[in-house]
């Protein structure tokens, strides 16, 4: 029986796309999962085929999830309810994962696009974000590392003076 088998979706953005992923020690050839909606067909959620990636004695799993005709400018009223089902030749096993896509979200890190030798920093949104960008703002944290001291800030803005 699997020890560190778990479910975790994330988004990088609001568009109704997300990864879900789960981790196990068993590496069974016959293992096989499912992942789907609990939602039916009212849930509109439709996942890849998962995607192993092994390193040492754990296992990755990754499937693509998309929720159809989500639309990112409205409030969520309904949580999204995963299931993910572990079947093999001795055992069964089932998950949940109950999330709203706004409480699942992780950017991307943004694009450092200048260092000034005065000490400014520039940088853009993520490619994969959402826009428009004022109606889906992103808080940035910025840390600065000198040989004599570190430095950490928190802004909205796409530029911040460091000064030396």
């Amino acid at each position: 029986e699997p020890k560190d088998t778990f479910l975790k979706c994330e988004a990088k953005n609001y568009s109704g796309i997300f990864t879900c992923s789960w981790m196990t020690e068993n590496n069974s050839p016959n293992m096989k999962f499912t992942i789907r909606s609990l939602n039916g067909p009212q849930g509109d959620v439709s996942c890849s085929s998962p995607v192993a990636l092994t390193k040492g004695a754990l296992t990755t799993y990754t499937a693509q999830c998309h929720k159809e005709n989500f639309c990112p400018f409205a409030e969520e009223h309904q949580p999204i309810d995963m299931f993910l089902e572990v079947i093999d030749e001795v055992f069964y096993e089932n998950y949940t994962a109950s999330f709203f896509i706004r409480d699942i979200i992780k950017p991307d890190p943004p694009q450092c696009q200048y260092v000034a030798t005065n000490g400014t920093v520039t940088w853009t949104y993520p490619r994969t974000w959402s826009t428009p960008n004022s109606y889906f703002p992103l808080t940035f944290k910025v840390k600065v590392k000198s040989t004599r001291r570190y430095k950490k800030v928190e802004t909205q803005h796409l530029r911040h003076n460091f000064p030396a």
